[in-house]
């Protein structure tokens, strides 16, 4: 299970950073803090919004289940749509 911990570990840093780098983009471009902040929010999946049904028995059961629940052609907020807002 130690593999498992700092996998989820290295994970949630490389997530942590994607954040901030969608955030900091958003402010260079002139955005309010809010509208960075919502930027960030649309665009990149909290994990702490799953149900604890979901992180403890879907996700081991199904291990590519929040990867395949938040696709971005499934979603109204996709970062394909975060990455054109940032970029004009």
């Amino acid at each position: 299970e130690g593999a498992f911990v700092i996998a989820g570990g290295v994970g949630r840093k490389i997530e942590e950073q994607a954040k901030i780098v969608s955030y900091i983009a958003g402010r260079k471009k002139g955005m309010s803090s809010d509208a960075a902040a919502d930027i960030v929010h649309k665009t990149l999946f909290d994990y702490g919004d799953l149900s604890g049904f979901e992180r403890h028995w879907l996700r081991r059961f199904f291990p590519f289940y929040t990867w395949s629940s938040t696709r971005p052609s499934s979603s109204p907020g996709s970062s394909r749509t975060g990455r054109r807002l940032l970029a004009s």
